[in-house]
């Protein structure tokens, strides 16, 4: 619920936003250095240590680096991003960037062991670490796992490799047999 000309908030983090389109009352989001300015959508949005990145699922935003005003429209399957200070544009093509909101992850035949992790930790907020940095260069098999535990993945991606995982602390440490 928001009072007045503007539907206008401050924010920090990653969130799904579905914002109903009012052309009388613009959905304006301060992030990092950047405005999104929605334009009746849904998409991603991630900040982080002056970075922000949107991702458009249905609809319009257009995203403006607010240092030197330059703006772009973001269209579905667009991706935005404003890393420290410079904006740039791509074709999204993280399948997994929902992964932290749906709780499905797809990994493709060839992928590495290093962007398995990443997803992981994303997903599960958690730290994995290689004991040697090789195993994260160990390519994956194509797998689509929706609402798994972390284990039955780590299982199935290193019994591959013969590789063993254990919990030390608060971490993952992945090592070679």
């Amino acid at each position: 619920y928001f009072k007045g000309e503007n539907r206008e908030i401050e924010f920090k983090g990653e969130a799904y936003f579905d914002v109903e389109k009012d052309p009388n009352k613009p959905f304006i989001i301060h992030a990092n250095g950047a405005k999104v300015e929605v334009l009746g959508t849904e998409f991603n949005l991630r900040t982080k240590d002056g970075y922000t990145e949107v991702i458009v699922t249905e609809g319009k935003v257009q995203l403006s680096d607010v240092t030197d005003n330059e703006t772009m429209i973001l269209n579905v399957g667009d991706q935005g991003e404003i890393n420290n200070g410079e904006i740039s544009f791509s074709d999204n093509k993280d399948r997994n960037f929902l992964s932290w909101k749906t709780k499905t992850l797809y990994f493709e035949h060839g992928e590495l062991m290093k962007d398995v992790a990443s997803d992981l930790e994303e997903v599960y907020f958690v730290d994995i670490e290689f004991d040697d940095d090789s195993i994260g260069l160990l390519p994956v098999s194509e797998n689509r796992f929706t609402n798994d535990d972390i284990n039955l993945i780590l299982d199935v991606y290193t019994t591959s490799h013969n590789l063993v995982y254990t919990y030390i602390e608060n971490k993952i440490v992945i090592s070679k047999k």
